[in-house]
């Protein structure tokens, strides 16, 4: 039996993976997208060139991208682990190998002169709005959390708990007071114009996203990956066939 690979590739500044997701699976296989642009006024955020100040680092060019598995068992005992703390009675699978990830990289900073730890998680607006948005819109509809730790010291239950507290701020109310108010984007802002307080580890979690559920006429995907090449600062998570792992794609200097 033979098998085949089918690659895609979006602009990242037109499309998120989710709309990659709602566009081969709603349009191409129902015929069905909604725009929602005009919930969203544009805002002026020329002066946030997060990506660029990662390409612009002096290690990039000598940047990976590797693979790291977490299978299901392996995800539930590191829960397990990360649970009944005093900042976070159990971790969410994306926390706790978030936690981790973000731990390994606080305790490499062990020396270093910045006084925040910051992960950045983007995280998906469609559920979160009041009311809900439909799967079907497609466009940038995220938002970054952000997660500070203030100490060397390295508590990955504490590190949940932040990440946990971040993502959970972004309700209706948030985003309304950022998007509809035209708010400045805060800590986002005072990490890109001011960096040498500040060290950043960047997530893009697409675990939940359908994309094993996508059939273009050859059947369901067996395993999905990214090709993209990632910073030494950042990881994308993805779910495992099965949806009870974790895939974490991270950048690491050669």
């Amino acid at each position: 039996m033979g098998y085949s690979s089918i690659a895609t590739m979006m602009e990242p500044l037109i499309l998120k993976n989710i709309s990659w997701v709602v566009i081969v699976d709603h349009y191409i296989v129902d015929g069905v997208v909604v725009e929602c642009t005009s919930l969203f006024p544009p805002q002026d955020l020329s002066g946030i060139k997060l990506h660029e100040s990662f390409r612009n680092d002096s290690t990039y060019s000598k940047t990976v991208t590797k693979r790291i598995v977490f299978d299901g068992p392996k995800v539930a005992a590191l829960r397990g682990k990360l649970s009944n703390g005093p900042y976070l009675d159990r971790p969410t699978r994306i926390e706790a190998v978030s936690a981790l990830m973000w731990g390994a990289f606080v305790g490499e900073e062990n020396e270093s002169k910045k006084v925040y730890r910051v992960a950045a998680h983007n995280v998906d607006l469609r559920k979160r709005l009041d009311p809900p948005l439909p799967q079907q819109c497609i466009g940038n509809i995220i938002h970054t959390a952000m997660a500070k730790w203030p100490t060397k010291v390295v508590d990955y239950n504490g590190l949940a708990g932040k990440i946990h507290e971040s993502i959970s701020l972004i309700n209706n109310d948030y985003v309304k007071h950022v998007y509809a108010d035209n708010t400045d984007q805060g800590l986002l802002v005072q990490i890109v114009k001011d960096p040498s307080n500040w060290s950043l580890f960047g997530f893009s979690s697409w675990c939940k996203f359908p994309f094993y559920e996508v059939d273009l006429g050859f059947g369901k995907p067996i395993w999905v990956g990214t090709a993209r090449k990632l910073t030494p600062r950042g990881a994308f998570l993805l779910d495992t066939r099965d949806g009870e792992g974790i895939e974490a794609w991270a950048g690491d200097i050669i």
